[in-house]
């Protein structure tokens, strides 16, 4: 009589690969889908301080961008009308600092006077942190 081979996994074999990738799975969330992502946030900060530099150049009026611990606004110095706001992911929190561009783009503090130094804003979470600065004179911004 001929006796046939069967190739293939068998039941607890298959169940034991699905409980392994499941605890991978698992691993891999809990890690990455509680922690905040700094550099995501430090990247969209960075981009909304360019985009308050270019419209207070594009409109031909100072704008300023307002940090305080878990948000930041941008707005018209003269007017004080709020054109943007944003909420910071849940658990990081910034520095509070308010920069001001003029209508050639060049940054100011909160006092009205051209940054003499670096500005930097950091943003913290769990321990973490990332910084957004903001050059004297040029106004570059780099996350």
């Amino acid at each position: 009589m001929e006796t046939l081979k069967k190739s293939g996994f068998t039941l607890i074999e298959l169940a034991v690969v699905i409980v392994i990738v499941a605890i991978v799975f698992l691993a891999i969330e809990i890690k990455w889908g509680t922690t905040p992502n700094l550099t995501a946030q430090a990247m969209q900060l960075a981009d909304d301080i360019r985009y308050t530099q270019n419209l207070s150049m594009a409109r031909n009026q100072r704008y300023q961008l307002v940090t305080s611990s878990s948000s930041y606004v941008i707005q018209n110095v003269s007017s004080g009308a709020t054109e943007y706001s944003v909420s910071l992911g849940s658990g990081i929190t910034e520095t509070s600092y308010t920069i001001i561009f003029n209508t050639r783009g060049i940054p100011f503090d909160a006092s009205g006077n051209p940054l003499t130094s670096v500005a930097t804003i950091t943003l913290s979470a769990s321990g973490q942190t990332s910084d957004v600065t903001i050059a004297p004179t040029t106004g570059r911004v780099t996350p």
